[in-house]
This record gives C-alpha cells, structure tokens and sequence, in this order.
C-alpha cells in the first residue's frame, strides 16, 4: 500500500478505537435516558435492528399532563395496515425516522406523516392515491434506519423514501 493509505488506516484506528470505548462509557454509566416504562413490553429483539416493536402490541404512556395510546400494526409499526403489494395508481412513500417521525407525544392522526398523506389525498386534481408507510421508530438514527429499509422496507416497493431526523440543539 502506499504511504497516504498506510497513514489513513492508522490514523482511522483511534478514532473508532475512541468512539467504541465511548459508547461503553455510556452504557456503564446509564447515561442514555431510559424508555418509558410503559413502552418496554412493545419491545421485541430483532437479528438486524437494536430492537422493533411487538407486532399487535400497544401502550398508554404520560407525557406531562396527557396520555397517549400507542398501537402498532402486525409489522410492527405506529400505523395503519399495509400489504407488502402495491396496488395500481398508488404512489408508496417509506417514511424512515425516529421519535418524531413515530409520533412520540401525539395521537396518531397528529404525526407529520399522517397528516402529510392526508393532505396529498385531498389535492385537487387528477393524481395517484398517496399512501404512506410510517415506520418512524423511537430512539433510532440514520444507521438502524437503513438496516430497517433493506431488511424490511424494501419489501414494501416505495417510489419513495423520505428519512426524517431532528438535530438535538442544546442551549
């Protein structure tokens, strides 16, 4: 190899060297927060992903003052039904995120998703029924996301993907 490759490779190694004993330090000291007690009987383990909710399982859970019902689908997700067969004259969107795309905090019919392919269905005009696919789920980022679409998501054929996250922005 030569030499610009040999320094790449070695100056790689203490820095996943770093991030791996980081992650460890975190687990140890429990300083990631911890689900809601509520949610943890929705929590089956899965061969690819950290985790993936209980098919047919659902939680009440308080945030604050109010309470919010979780039900999730036999996929395994905060949504309505879908086959894994696209129908005719339908355009599929996969929608990949974390708590917010899940809806953490709000009822169903007030998560961005669902509200987004109510408001493509009612356009005016002469256009493919939108339907989307809400696999937002709690707590993952942009890595077990893209393990979920190749394992599971692309089974549902989407024309398209959309991927949401929020950048945490401290004060």
């Amino acid at each position: 190899m030569k030499r610009e490759q040999w320094f790449f490779v070695f100056s790689m190694v203490p820095i996943v060297l770093g991030l791996f004993l980081l992650e460890e330090i975190v687990r140890f000291a429990k300083l990631a927060p911890v689900l809601p007690f509520e949610l943890q009987d929705t929590i089956v383990p899965n061969e690819y992903l950290p985790y993936m909710r209980k098919p047919l399982s659902s939680a009440r859970v308080n945030f604050g003052k109010d309470m919010f019902s979780y039900k999730y689908n036999s996929a395994g997700l905060r949504d309505v039904e879908h086959s894994l067969k696209k129908h005719e004259n339908v355009f599929r969107i996969l929608g990949l995120g974390d708590s917010f795309t899940h809806g953490s905090g709000v009822a169903f019919k007030n998560t961005y998703l669902y509200r987004l392919e109510e408001m493509l269905n009612r356009r005016d005009g002469i256009h493919p029924k939108v339907e989307i696919i809400k696999a937002g789920i709690s707590r993952f980022f942009p890595e077990p996301e893209r393990i979920y679409f190749e394992h599971y998501g692309i089974q549902y054929k989407p024309d398209l993907v959309m991927v949401g996250f929020l950048l945490e922005l401290t004060r």
